[in-house]
């Protein structure tokens, strides 16, 4: 995988997951648990995101083959979603295609609410699997994966992290310093989701491509 490719995962990724919006979901469904058991939850969430993520990596181009659907076709689609999702984030609200506030409340939530909604579809979502599709699309040979697989994982590090700081991010950063980095995130993801649509077009019409 070319170095840019590699860093427009890891920006894409980064951006559409972007757990500082997860912050007050995952304080509001541990509210009342210690530490020891919000570091738990947290850690349940990032590896359920990297299995999740990986599985898709790794199925992905054969769920497209199966479907009749050509990279192209998906490349334009997938921006296009990304695209609303980052509209969603420069405004500072968290896209209900990735959550809707109904979830938290669902009895199949439970008293760990690690799988959902919090690893999916918070983290896991139609989004990031779109984007882990894509560039697993272009990976070439076993190096190309590993290095898919090592973005994956440093994203589901910071999402640990980022969890794991909820309450010091919530005291110290506050709203407005969360909702800066949304809209900075939004920013990055809209220029993903732009070249990921042009991309498309380009393969589907190559007279766009001069």
């Amino acid at each position: 995988m070319p170095t840019n490719e590699a860093l427009q995962l890891f920006a894409a990724l980064l951006a559409i997951m972007n757990p500082l919006t997860a912050v007050p979901l995952f304080l509001a469904l541990t509210e009342g648990g210690h530490e020891g058991e919000r570091l738990r939850i947290a850690l349940q969430v990032a590896v359920i995101t990297f299995v999740t993520l990986t599985v898709v990596l790794f199925t992905g181009t054969w769920i497209l083959d199966l479907f009749g659907i050509t990279l192209n076709d998906f490349r334009v689609a997938g921006g296009i979603l990304i695209f609303i999702m980052a509209l969603s984030l420069l405004r500072a609200r968290p896209s209900r295609m990735r959550h809707v506030p109904e979830e938290a409340s669902d009895e199949a939530v439970g008293e760990n609410p690690a799988f959902f909604p919090l690893a999916i579809p918070m983290m896991a979502g139609p989004g990031s699997m779109t984007t882990v599709i894509l560039f697993g699309n272009d990976l070439h040979g076993p190096e190309g994966f590993a290095l898919a697989l090592g973005i994956i994982a440093v994203v589901c590090v910071i999402i640990l992290a980022t969890l794991s700081a909820a309450n010091w991010l919530a005291r110290e950063v506050g709203v407005t310093g969360m909702n800066i980095m949304t809209r900075l995130m939004g920013l990055i993801l809209a220029a993903v989701a732009v070249s990921m649509i042009f991309a498309g077009l380009r393969g589907a019409f190559p007279i766009l491509a001069g």
